[in-house]
């Protein structure tokens, strides 16, 4: 779809972010082995929340939201998440819901409304 394609859609990454904040966190993300030794980077959170609050249709957003997945499951992910998702854990709780709500209509979105309920369950994981 070419909504999210192209330099002026808003959840197109520049080749900056590719090269930066990005690939810190899939680089985190992708060594499942260090979780527990190792610390999401903030910029990328940061980047990743950007785009899931801007992100213009329920029916591309699976990419983002089993990217927010994977970093439920690292033990800093969820910590990082409220660091930097508006409102905090309020906020982030809520975002989650609405779009649980806004993807509940079509029935080809259950996928995504399946990884949705993964990450809000991901989130206590961790949880002390």
């Amino acid at each position: 779809n070419n909504a999210t394609l192209g330099s002026d859609s808003p959840v197109a990454l520049t080749q900056a972010e590719i090269d930066g904040p990005w690939a810190k966190l899939v680089g985190v993300l992708e060594q499942t082995t260090k979780y527990h030794s190792s610390t999401v980077p903030r910029a990328g959170v940061s980047l990743l929340v950007n785009k899931l609050l801007k992100w213009p249709s329920p029916s591309l957003l699976l990419p983002v939201v089993d990217t927010l997945r994977l970093l439920a499951l690292h033990s800093d992910g969820v910590d990082a998440l409220l660091e930097v998702y508006p409102g905090g854990g309020n906020g982030f709780v809520a975002g989650l819901l609405e779009l649980i709500q806004r993807s509940s209509s079509p029935p080809e979105l259950r996928g995504i409304i399946l990884t949705l309920a993964r990450v809000l369950f991901n989130s206590f994981r961790h949880a002390s």
